[in-house]
């Protein structure tokens, strides 16, 4: 089991093995969410008192991934260190190094295995926020459709 796919494997069941890995997606999920639609809701509400030069610096698109995509990734964070540690507190390291006797090798399959999971869950989260925000911004008419929000991505300067 000293080849990278079987390393990548046995990552992949010690990672969905921990106990906090549903944790840590339900706080980065719920904490995203729910303060992605305040803050969205809040521009609803307050649109008609802004000034004309604040609704023109108003980004629909971006506008609800501020504070709550900063406790998701610090509880992505979070994950990536159980997911290290836990091995530790176990002691399930020796029979991990035993199985793959190369320190890089079982970091990488680490890397590569939590990396790839908040990645694609960072992903289905965005979605997910900018879907929610939308629709909270549809009484005002403010909200872009989800190929325009690409587009002026990719053309503004980030």
């Amino acid at each position: 089991m000293s080849s990278i796919r079987g390393a990548v494997a046995a990552e992949w069941i010690k990672l969905r093995s921990v106990r906090a890995t549903p944790l840590s997606a339900a706080v980065a999920l719920a904490a995203a969410l729910f303060i992605g639609l305040v803050d969205y809701g809040g521009a609803v509400d307050h649109w008609d008192a802004w000034t004309a030069a604040e609704r023109a610096r108003f980004d629909p698109v971006r506008y609800g991934f501020s504070g709550g995509f900063y406790v998701a990734v610090l509880a992505m964070g979070t994950l990536g260190t159980l997911a290290a540690s836990s091995e530790y507190g176990t002691g399930q390291i020796r029979s991990t190094l035993a199985a793959v006797p190369r320190r890089g090798r079982v970091l990488l399959a680490k890397a590569l295995v939590v990396g790839g999971a908040a990645a694609v869950f960072g992903q289905v989260l965005a979605l997910l926020t900018f879907v929610l925000g939308m629709r909270a911004l549809t009484g005002k008419h403010l909200a872009v459709a989800l190929a325009l929000a690409a587009f002026a991505l990719k053309r503004r300067d980030v």
